[in-house]
């Protein structure tokens, strides 16, 4: 298997422009013979998982209906973040 780089820079982008990005990474993944089993999954398992990590489209999801809530000034929900579950 070919070494692959992995860029970081997202971490710089605003919230609602990694959405987008995140659709384009499943998008690239699904089916992609070159990664058939990826360190994180694509898709929620089926039948649900509780143990399983948390796949790319429920981050995304979550992200999203963040981004959402933020923009009418409400709370960040599902305790994830650096603030202690305030703000």
């Amino acid at each position: 298997m070919a070494k692959v780089k992995i860029s970081l820079a997202y971490h710089i982008l605003p919230a609602p422009m990694v959405v987008p990005l995140i659709g384009t990474v499943i998008t690239g993944m699904k089916g992609n013979p070159d990664l058939p089993n990826p360190p994180v999954p694509l898709e929620p398992a089926v039948p649900p998982n509780p143990n399983a990590a948390v796949d790319l489209t429920t981050r995304k999801t979550r992200l999203e209906a963040a981004i959402e809530a933020a923009a009418v000034g409400g709370r960040r929900s599902g305790g994830h973040g650096g603030h202690g579950g305030q703000g």
